[in-house]
């Protein structure tokens, strides 16, 4: 069954799961009223009493027979209007700016729609709708949390002046495989979490990156944040294929943000202050990173990057407990800031050449301003490390 809503249609029978016309100054709405099969009826023998400016909540939800909507002018589709349409194929509605929470929720077979001049997207409008394979949105601003979650055939988006991105919005999209979103200032959390085949990603102009935005992107290797500065806790965790970062003007790691990102080689972040516990752990080929200005590193931040021989920390004032534990190959630590370090926890250089306890065939040493060099060798857990230390 195609059904086209246009100049109006009414019913006059009793169902409270359907709905009908509503009157108000010439225009009208669609409102709760009766008998489902008569208002599908109305529609089909094409009532030409008014135009259909909006329509209201679970309109059409659960209806089998629909097979594609056409609706030129409505603005906005109420909260579940369409949930859970299983036989829906395609909805067109060229004036409408709004779509409701979970309006096409679970439509099994949607594969094509047409919204240009949709402005917002609210929660889950399109969740589960999993023969969705591309979507176009020229003017959306706003994508609400689960929009698009679990549309497992989403391979193509496009929202050019999409603004912020909300909780979950494409989360396990799996098909999804690159995107670019030039305007997107803000990505909630877990975004596009478990979107395993996506391989690149371009935000140009985002500066926020929610927790677990991007976990277990395990495909992802290239990823453009040049204007980010803060990625949350856990936000590309398990990336496991992600090679080298860059983000210039980040100044807060959140805890896990990058753990276990297994091929991760080089970072750089010139304006870091902060680093949370494990924000690098486990990152076991990492090699070469760059923190001129990182004032913190939390607990376990760096453990077991067991390819890391090397790290400059100009500025650092704090270093959690076992923040470099198990970083087998690190020889070198340079702490040349003008003064001393006043927080190292404890174990924070175990099983690496630096620590006496555990022996790995060579040592490596702290290298301090000569200036700061007793100090340092008298200052609380330094000392365990004085007879690696060396004044530069």
């Amino acid at each position: 069954m195609k059904i086209r809503l246009k100049n109006g249609f009414k019913s006059e029978t009793n169902y409270p799961l359907v709905y009908a016309i509503k009157y108000n100054n010439g225009s009208s709405q669609i409102t709760a009223a009766d008998d489902f099969t008569a208002f599908i009826d109305g529609i089909l023998n094409g009532y030409e009493d008014s135009y259909v400016t909006s329509i209201f909540p679970y309109t059409f939800y659960s209806y089998g027979n629909l097979s594609s909507a056409v609706i030129p002018n409505a603005t906005s589709i109420g909260i579940y209007a369409f949930a859970f349409c299983q036989n829906l194929q395609s909805v067109t509605a060229n004036n409408c700016s709004y779509i409701g929470n979970g309006a096409f929720r679970s439509c099994s077979k949607l594969s094509n729609v047409y919204f240009p001049n949709a402005e917002c997207i609210d929660a889950a409008a399109f969740q589960y709708c999993s023969k969705l394979t591309s979507v176009s949105f020229p003017n959306v601003t706003s994508i609400e949390g689960n929009a698009f979650g679990y549309c497992s055939s989403l391979a193509s988006v496009s929202f050019p002046s999409a603004i912020t991105i909300g909780y979950a919005a494409f989360q396990y999209c799996s098909k999804l495989t690159s995107m670019s979103f030039p305007s997107v200032t803000s990505i909630s959390a877990y975004a596009f979490s478990n979107c395993s085949k996506l391989v690149s990603v371009s935000f140009p102009n985002a500066t926020y990156i929610g927790y677990a935005a991007f976990q277990n992107c395990y495909s992802l290797s290239n990823a453009e944040f040049p204007n980010v500065t803060l990625i949350n806790y856990s936000a590309f965790m398990n990336c496991t294929s992600l090679t080298s970062v860059s983000f210039p003007n980040a100044t807060y790691i959140g805890s896990s943000a990058f753990l276990s990102c297994s091929h991760l080689i080089s970072v750089s972040f010139p304006n870091t202050s902060f680093i949370g516990e494990y924000a690098f752990g486990y990152c076991s080929i990492l090699a070469s990173v760059s923190f001129p200005n990182a004032t913190y590193i939390g607990s376990s931040a760096f453990r077991n990057c067991s390819m890391l021989s090397s790290i400059s920390l100009p500025e650092i004032t704090y270093i959690g407990s076992s923040a470099f534990y198990g970083c087998s190959k690190l020889e070198s630590v340079y702490l040349t800031g003008s003064t001393v370090c006043s927080t190292l926890g404890s174990y924070a250089f175990s099983y690496t050449p630096l620590s006496n306890s555990t022996y790995l065939g060579h040592y490596g040493s702290i290298y301090v301003p000569a200036s700061l060099l007793n100090l340092y060798k008298a200052r609380a857990n330094w000392t365990t490390y004085s007879n690696r230390m060396v004044g530069i």
